[in-house]
């Protein structure tokens, strides 16, 4: 073991403190280094020393126009690709689903989610289409019983 004194250890707080003034100029470290001049100092040069301007008053800004809200836009036509027709659907929550598809379908099924955050979602929304009612009502009976409220609708071919 070494017999010399050990060196007392600052807390945390009193090192904080001395790392902030040097860091900013002031206190006793930054003085020791010659980086900060006593306020005394600074009265004696009077009228001499270099002044910070004055700072005009901050200016409010102009309060902002609301903003317009934008006309519905008419439905978009669906695009129409070589070898497939377009089939329509409308779900419980108004919104209407176009697809393509080569095979006829003839049902959608609308699934509503009450946990959803649209109130067109919790009404319901069409989700697939299916070229017979068999497929679509077993299809609409699976998500049912995962907990959603699914039904069968017709599909129709876009005019």
């Amino acid at each position: 073991m070494s017999t010399a004194a050990a060196a007392p250890v600052k807390n945390l707080r009193e090192t904080r403190r001395e790392a902030r003034a040097t860091k900013r100029g002031t206190g006793a470290a930054a003085r020791a280094l010659g980086v900060v001049r006593n306020i005394d100092e600074l009265e004696a040069e009077g009228d001499d020393a270099p002044k910070a301007p004055a700072k005009a008053p901050a200016k409010k800004a102009a309060p902002k126009a609301p903003k317009a809200k934008a006309e519905p836009k008419a439905p978009a036509e669906p695009k129409v690709i070589e070898g497939k027709k377009v089939y329509v659907a409308t779900g419980r929550g108004g919104k209407v689903n176009r697809r393509n598809f080569a095979t006829p379908m003839t049902h959608a099924v609308d699934v509503a989610d009450l946990n959803a955050t649209s109130e067109a979602a919790k009404a319901g929304l069409i989700y697939r289409f299916f070229p017979s009612l068999e497929a679509a009502e077993q299809w609409a009976a699976k998500k049912n019983g995962e907990g959603y409220n699914a039904i069968v609708v017709e599909a129709k071919p876009y005019q």
